[in-house]
């Protein structure tokens, strides 16, 4: 099975930003969708824009998008396609755009597939996290039932990992905005 690593087109497609007076809060909102935790409990809508570059530059919003860099967001058409895989994997958390209705997703799901062995990964300092993985091989008996999902020693990246079915999901429902990016099969 294929494996790919799911990041919004920003090439092709605009990306949206937290509406906060205070640069700490987007920072802070940032950071906590690379944690795992839960959000939902306490989750109030934030406001979102589009990016004031990609407006000048024509780029539409699509179906799926980033805030920032970090966060990935759904509108209302892929979260109708795509509903049942992300709610199994994690939260999505209403947000408000002045123009549709999107949802930050919150990946919750971590799974423990990658065999570092067999992958060639770039350590942090204390070997507790990965800096880089520039080869994924993916221990197939660990991603039964996985379809989108983050690896437990790189949590600072928010963009999941999704399999074949999730990629194909997106493809026979002819969303926007997706980028794939082939990462690895399993061995």
């Amino acid at each position: 099975m294929n494996m790919y690593k799911l990041i919004p087109d920003a090439n092709h497609y605009n990306s949206v930003h937290w509406r906060v007076d205070d640069l700490r809060m987007a920072y802070a909102l940032n950071e906590s969708f690379l944690t795992a935790r839960p959000l939902a409990p306490t989750w109030q809508p934030v406001e979102v824009v589009e990016s004031p570059q990609g407006k000048e530059e024509g780029l539409l919003l699509g179906d799926v998008t980033g805030v920032y860099t970090t966060v990935p967001a759904f509108n209302e058409c892929a979260v109708d396609a795509l509903g049942d895989l992300l709610r199994a994997h994690g939260e999505l958390l209403p947000l408000i755009h002045p123009e549709r209705k999107y949802y930050a997703y919150n990946v919750t799901s971590i799974v423990d597939a990658l065999d570092e062995e067999a992958s060639e990964v770039m350590y942090g300092q204390s070997h507790d996290y990965f800096l880089m993985i520039h080869q994924h091989v993916f221990r197939p008996e660990a991603l039964e039932g996985a379809c989108i999902f983050r690896l437990p020693k790189m949590l600072r990246n928010a963009w999941p990992y999704v399999t074949e079915d999730f990629r194909q999901r997106v493809l026979d429902a002819e969303l926007t905005g997706f980028k794939f990016h082939p990462v690895g099969t399993n061995q």
